[in-house]
């Protein structure tokens, strides 16, 4: 009987978490599915507006724009931060996992300070639409999607919201210390920007597991029927 529930439920069009994330629409049949093109379905919308965003920021660079009129170091140290963030989150694009939710949600938002420093207008459109996709629950459901075993289905628990202003204060001491540290050692600010890196480098030990096990809760529906992982809770 439970078997029989469970399948009669699967069939049900849609299925929404208990904190109104996103839903999955199942197969109408493999026959089907074979004889009919490939829809345009919204999680191949929203995937592919992540990642053209994020291709046109490496086209536009702003943190190359953001690092003119400086001084040599500080347009340097600007790149490489921008190049290896870049990087980062294009291959958490590629290889969606509960990791790429936490590397997309920490970096997506300097993109956009990044853009906005810099008065890029195209940069600034692009990193925005990135944040407001790595915010979407459909989205987040796609990448936990991605480390999921067998027959599981994995949908994104939200945020409580006890914790996001902890969660944001800890991201921002992070960054803070060190990106900003670091542009403070480039423009030979030493006695405030060594001891900020230093800081991040110790905070970088406790604060990415931190806000990592925020990206690790979801609703997870197997054959057997259905798990919650939550962390905050168990």
């Amino acid at each position: 009987m439970l078997e029989n529930a469970y399948i009669h439920w699967y069939q049900q069009p849609t299925l929404a978490n208990e904190l109104g994330n996103s839903a999955f629409v199942p197969n109408s049949g493999q026959a089907r599915e074979m004889s009919s093109p490939v829809a345009l379905s919204p999680q191949r919308i929203i995937v592919g507006c992540a990642i053209i965003s994020w291709v046109v920021l490496a086209v536009v660079a702003p943190w190359h724009a953001a690092g003119d009129g400086r001084h040599m170091a500080v347009s340097l140290t600007l790149a490489v931060w921008g190049w290896a963030l870049w990087t980062s989150i294009a291959i958490a694009l590629l290889v969606p996992s509960p990791l790429s939710v936490t590397a997309i949600r920490s970096v997506t938002p300097l993109a956009v300070i990044c853009s906005l420093v810099a008065v890029s207008p195209v940069a600034i459109f692009a990193s925005v639409l990135m944040l407001l996709v790595s915010l979407s629950p459909l989205f987040i459901d796609i990448m936990v999607q991605g480390g999921a075993y067998g027959d599981e289905k994995r949908f994104a628990l939200r945020t409580p919201m006890p914790y996001m202003a902890p969660a944001f204060i800890a991201w921002a001491a992070q960054v803070g210390s060190l990106v900003g540290g670091s542009m403070l050692v480039a423009a030979q600010m030493y006695l405030v920007g060594i001891p900020l890196v230093l800081l991040g480098i110790v905070m970088a030990r406790f604060v990415p597991r931190r806000l990592h096990r925020l990206s690790r809760r979801w609703l997870v529906i197997v054959p057997a029927g259905i798990v919650v992982h939550d962390h905050l809770v168990l």
